[in-house]
């Protein structure tokens, strides 16, 4: 995030004039981890490793100039959920190699361990199940998290066996004994194979090719483009780490991004953003976005007016 975001703004920006971005030596920052959810009813909250990362609001640039960081904070939002999958993928790949962890897709497509009881999945899932109760499975994700603030219970400071013991219990409970849960867990995590080659040298799980990934990240009713018509470079990357089961790099996920772009049948690559100060100004469409439009798709804009004429509808 730090080479896209950490820059500032010098000019007047408007009335004509643009204002031009400015390098700095870097972002400001630190970061929290939390090894749990938020409590319920009283109780230790349930499993849940994350990370609060705080940014600075300013950066040093160039000149010698403190100034706001990515066009005033703005450029935080588009790279959050990139940040987001390239942190859960570089995660997997972690325990892939560490303690032998195996991924699958759930149906919502997520990347779920394998080995975990489902019991044990929902048993520790209370604070989601607190959410759904509140709002409802259809509910959107701006309204999932309006309710989380509503009901969030204050954190405690806890030493770590205390939860730890709490989630134990309550799969023992599901499971039958603490014996069953040792079993559970040898299974989901048994340790490397160190007759397998590492990750790195093509050893883990089967990595899906750029026509699968494709497929899923343009599916029409669920893919990039089922809820808005424009993507852009930050979206695809996003999408292209949710859908491989690990990452060793950013290196490995560009690389593989502009193999799936390339992937004949999908993209339509359309005018870059005006928003010149951007590193990642590449936007994008799916080619079903202008097929059988043609005799309308002059109201979508010049973006879509130029990708139609590419397209020689």
């Amino acid at each position: 995030m730090e080479p896209a975001t950490a820059y500032g703004m010098a000019g007047h920006h408007g009335d004509g004039e643009r204002a031009q971005r400015v390098e700095s030596s870097g972002l400001i920052g630190w970061v929290t981890l939390h090894r749990s959810a938020r409590p319920v009813d009283a109780s230790p909250g349930d499993p849940h490793l994350h990370a609060h990362v705080n940014i600075a609001h300013l950066v040093h640039c160039e000149d010698g100039k403190w100034r706001a960081p990515g066009a005033g904070g703005e450029d935080f939002h588009q790279y959050a959920r990139l940040i987001n999958e390239v942190a859960e993928a570089r995660f997997r790949a972690k325990l892939i190699e560490k303690y032998g962890a195996r991924f699958e897709l759930s149906a919502k497509g997520a990347w779920e361990l394998v080995g975990i009881d489902e019991d044990v999945r929902t048993a520790l899932s209370r604070r989601h199940q607190q959410i759904v109760t509140l709002v409802g499975r259809d509910a959107t994700r701006e309204q999932q998290k309006s309710a989380a603030r509503r009901t969030a219970e204050a954190k405690e400071d806890v030493e770590a066996p205390a939860p730890r013991q709490d989630w134990r219990t309550r799969a023992a409970t599901q499971l039958g004994g603490e014996d069953a849960v040792d079993r559970m867990l040898a299974a989901a995590l048994p340790g490397p194979d160190g007759s397998a080659p590492p990750l790195s040298a093509g050893g883990g799980p089967r990595m899906p090719s750029p026509v699968e990934i494709a497929a899923r990240m343009w599916d029409v009713e669920h893919g990039l483009t089922a809820s808005k018509k424009t993507v852009s470079r930050t979206h695809v990357l996003a999408a292209v780490a949710a859908a491989v089961p690990y990452l060793l790099s950013a290196e490995q996920l560009v690389a593989l991004t502009d193999e799936v772009l390339a992937v004949d049948g999908h993209v339509v690559r359309l005018p870059d953003s005006n928003r010149h100060h951007h590193v990642h100004r590449q936007q994008y469409t799916h080619s079903a976005m202008l097929v059988g439009r043609c005799g309308t798709i002059e109201a979508e804009g010049a973006s879509f007016a130029s990708a139609r004429d590419e397209q020689r509808c």
